[in-house]
């Protein structure tokens, strides 16, 4: 079940799990909520009843995401993790990845690295982006931490324009 009507991320992910169970006589239906909560009960109902297995909810945004609650089947929360930490989400190491990146860049012989992220109104955007571009070789030998004010934030547009 999903709320990513640009199919983003779910396509992937519903191949992924085709892919999983292999040529075994298994479907995957893929439900599309539309970020619509009355939706998304019509089709966890409608699931239930056709007696599935178990169900992968994804989410459209990293944003953290209402829990389905106790269901008779074990329940998946990828990208978009459950607000109940007894649930399993499946969520994106925004840090890590920028660490790596980072690394690899200096690596590379870089030293002025421009971290671009994602609008600053999804919740994960704000700590990473900083965290990314601070804290990309914090603990280990290299480079420090850029200075105050060498990380900044706002609309790229207008800074790379110039």
């Amino acid at each position: 079940m999903t709320s990513d009507v640009e199919g983003r991320f779910s396509i992937p992910i519903l191949m992924g799990a085709e892919d999983a169970f292999g040529s075994d006589q298994t479907s995957v239906f893929l439900c599309d909520a539309r970020g619509d909560a009355i939706r998304e009960k019509h089709h966890l109902r409608a699931l239930l009843s056709r007696r599935v297995d178990g169900l992968i909810v994804v989410g459209a945004r990293p944003d953290t995401r209402l829990s389905l609650g106790e269901l008779p089947v074990p329940v998946v929360y990828a990208y978009a993790p459950s607000d109940d930490p007894a649930d399993l989400s499946s969520v994106t190491d925004n840090v890590g990845g920028g660490r790596l990146a980072i690394d690899h860049l200096i690596r590379c012989g870089r030293r002025r690295i421009a971290a671009a992220s994602g609008r600053v109104v999804f919740h994960l955007v704000r700590p990473d982006t900083d965290a990314t571009v601070n804290g990309g070789r914090r603990g280990r030998d290299g480079p420090p931490p850029c200075p105050n004010g060498a990380a900044r934030r706002g609309p790229a547009r207008s800074r790379l324009s110039r």
